[in-house]
């Protein structure tokens, strides 16, 4: 989605470049990144990027019971929800606590996911868009990779779990640059054949200015039946 936006607004800017005798866009190229990501810098980025995740992995217990296996066929099923009242409340959280309202979003899904298997440690993985490091903004490349957030939900209000929520994306976007072989290797090292992370938290939508309004209970309430 990201390099499909990069690529719109470099045709528009080459129009106009062309019109104006400008020179073309000079963005790094995937030839160029690759040879980044042998420098040094790139590599010390990467090891301790691996080193954050190992930590985090080492610090989850392990499970209390493996969950059952379901026999159904199809494997994979896809399940809709809308929920005008929840993207209410989601607004009216993130103006009563600060936050954004994408980790208010993880909060609620770590909630959930941390009732539905009895473990007050939540492991999610994110997909970060690696597009805040210098140079990459404008580049058309491959530049997406996952995030580790692991957030403790257990005796905790809702308030305090979006905090930490926020923490865990913050941290996840700052070590998401990193070799995936390396992350694999040190994954199986781990010898963990109980761990599981593949468990994937995709909030696709963009920043956008906040409201100035903030629903209120009566709203949200009223939202419930939609």
């Amino acid at each position: 989605d990201w390099s499909s936006d990069v690529c719109s607004s470099d045709l528009d800017a080459l129009a106009l470049d062309a019109l104006a005798g400008r020179a073309p866009i000079d963005a790094v190229q995937p030839l160029d990144l690759a040879r980044h990501q042998g420098t040094p810098m790139a590599q010390r980025q990467g090891r301790a990027s691996v080193r954050y995740w190992e930590r985090l992995l080492r610090g989850l217990p392990r499970p209390a019971e493996a969950t059952a296996g379901d026999p159904r066929t199809p494997r994979y099923w896809q399940l809709s929800y809308t929920s005008p009242a929840a993207h209410l409340a989601v607004l009216t959280v993130a103006a009563r606590t600060g936050a954004q309202p994408g980790p208010v979003r993880m909060a609620a899904f770590a909630v959930a996911l941390a009732r539905v298997t009895g473990e007050r440690m939540v492991a999610l993985q994110t997909l970060v868009h690696n597009r805040f490091r210098p140079g990459f903004t404008g580049s058309v490349s491959a530049l997406t990779q996952p995030g580790l957030c692991v957030v403790d939900v257990g005796d905790s209000t809702f308030d305090e779990v979006v905090a930490r929520a926020w923490q865990a994306t913050t941290r996840a976007a700052k070590h998401a640059y990193f070799d995936p072989d390396a992350m694999a290797d040190m994954i199986a090292g781990l010898n963990r054949p109980d761990l599981d992370i593949a468990c994937f938290f995709n909030d696709r939508r963009r920043q956008v200015p906040r409201s100035l309004a903030v629903p209120n209970r009566a709203a949200i309430l009223a939202a419930l039946p939609r």
